[in-house]
């Protein structure tokens, strides 16, 4: 039995579909090149990167938005900080978002102090609350709030009431008071073995 052969109309209508399923995946895949430019390569002091979504151009090694002189186009993402290009190509820290800073003049960890909070670096890099509690007298330690060094722990039987930092705990309680400023209020009074008002 001789075998038949397909007909020309058959594989006409076969190359047709094949050459469209081919168009499509091209299509689904294709980016927007700057011709001119890439074809060249892309000029010094520039690199190619996806501006928008299947979009590929040269831009500029000095822009933080695409990593700067990196081989990547990832953006410059440093905590707490504006990011700018450092004289090496890599990303650095321009300025610190308010209340932070870069005392350890690191770039890849950012403005990482929190001066608001920081015990060694309140309010300033290298301000530490540990000079300013050798100034607060009667005092047993001190935290950093809002940027400033302030009393956390008096000494027994003494209280820092008008809240100011530079005299300490200044003023002397008696037993009765349990540890307030204005002794315990009302017609309470302080039960001396749980040292609380009653």
């Amino acid at each position: 039995m001789k075998r038949r052969r397909p007909s020309l109309v058959v594989l006409g209508r076969a190359a047709v579909l094949l050459s469209l399923s081919l168009w499509t995946a091209m299509a689904a895949c294709s980016v927007v090149v700057d011709s001119p430019e890439l074809q060249q390569g892309c000029a010094v002091g520039t690199k190619p990167c996806e501006v928008t979504p299947g979009e590929l151009r040269c831009v500029s090694i000095t822009k933080p938005e695409y990593g700067c002189a990196r081989e990547s186009c990832v953006p410059c993402t440093l905590p707490q900080s504006v990011e700018v290009c450092g004289g090496d190509g890599e990303c650095a820290v321009g300025t610190c978002e308010p209340e932070f800073e870069n005392c350890d003049r690191m770039s890849r960890n950012g403005c990482e102090v929190d001066l608001d909070s920081s015990y060694q670096n309140c309010g300033a890099c290298g301000a530490s609350c540990d000079d300013a509690l050798r100034d607060m007298p009667r005092t047993v330690s001190a935290q950093c709030s809002s940027g400033r060094c302030v009393v956390k722990e008096c000494q027994d039987g003494f209280a820092d009431c008008d809240g100011a930092a530079s005299n300490g705990c200044e003023k002397p309680l008696p037993e009765t008071a349990c540890g307030r400023c204005d002794g315990c209020p009302g017609k309470t009074a302080c039960n001396l073995d749980t040292r609380r008002c009653e």
